[in-house]
């Protein structure tokens, strides 16, 4: 792919990035290392804009990440008892984070997913969860452990008809009493993000068997269990709002058991079917 040609002009670049009904800001200021800017843009432009998560006209934000020449706020701190040191990241004020030019754009995106996690607070989550649309437009998520094939069914029905909404991190969203599902704006192992969203969906908690199998669940308490297991949870600790929206996703949709197999047409079959 041919990179597009950055401006010469070190003007302030201003991106608006639209991900779940939300808008996140990104301010890009004047530095004299346009090189390393332009490289930052570059990539913003790539995945992001390649993606369609830029908006192509500014609008209201819900939350800014600021980003300043690193001799501005450059710092290195010291622990001084483990020897361990850092650079500063970020500063947070409200819903303003300002970085610096020294960050990459995978720490860029690691924000974004702390920021997305601050903005969905009273209405959603992020979900570890592999997903994919059919040709209804409903989305199907898969939940399962660390190598428990999520990524993997995933692969699979993406070659036969359906199109992947995720493959690690899903954006689930309650907006007008409905649940929503809107792929995340994240490089994922080997998935480019794409702008995706579903207003209906199936979720399976999966199992690896050698014979496909689907059953539907009813027990409200043990999905909910299930599902916590699969929240994306920043600093360690659920707050109470966001226990009140995972309690309410629990109750509010359609959960299966699906015993998997690799078996790309029997898991086909059993999805379609049921």
């Amino acid at each position: 792919m041919i990179m597009p040609k950055m401006k010469k002009n070190n003007s302030k670049n201003d991106y608006f990035l639209e991900v779940g009904n939300f808008v996140i800001k990104i301010e890009l200021f004047p530095t004299e290392n346009i090189i390393i800017k332009n490289l930052l843009r570059r990539e913003i432009e790539k995945v992001w804009g390649g993606g369609k998560f830029l908006s192509k006209r500014a609008k209201a934000s819900d939350w800014i990440i600021r980003i300043f020449p690193a001799e501005k706020g450059t710092k290195i701190i010291h622990q001084k008892f483990s020897g361990e040191s850092y650079i500063l990241t970020y500063k947070r004020n409200g819903r303003k984070f300002t970085t610096f030019y020294h960050v990459s754009f995978y720490s860029l995106q690691m924000f974004v997913k702390e920021i997305l996690d601050s903005l969905l607070a009273n209405d959603g989550f992020i979900l570890h969860a592999s997903s994919v649309i059919d040709k209804m437009g409903v989305a199907h998520v898969f939940l399962a452990p660390r190598e428990g094939g999520k990524s993997t069914i995933g692969k699979l029905l993406g070659k036969r008809g359906f199109s992947r909404l995720s493959d690690d991190n899903l954006i689930t969203r309650k907006l007008k009493s409905a649940w929503n599902f809107f792929s995340p704006p994240f490089v994922e192992k080997d998935l480019l993000p794409l702008k995706k969203e579903a207003e209906k969906a199936r979720i399976y908690f999966l199992k690896k068997s050698k014979k496909a199998q689907l059953t539907p669940l009813k027990n409200r308490k043990k999905i909910l269990k299930k599902v916590l297991q699969n929240v994306w949870v920043n600093r360690g600790v659920f707050e109470k709002a966001k226990l009140k929206n995972i309690m309410d996703f629990a109750s509010n949709n359609n959960f299966y058991l699906l015993k998997s197999t690799l078996n790309v047409n029997e898991m086909q079959k059993i999805i379609n079917e049921n």
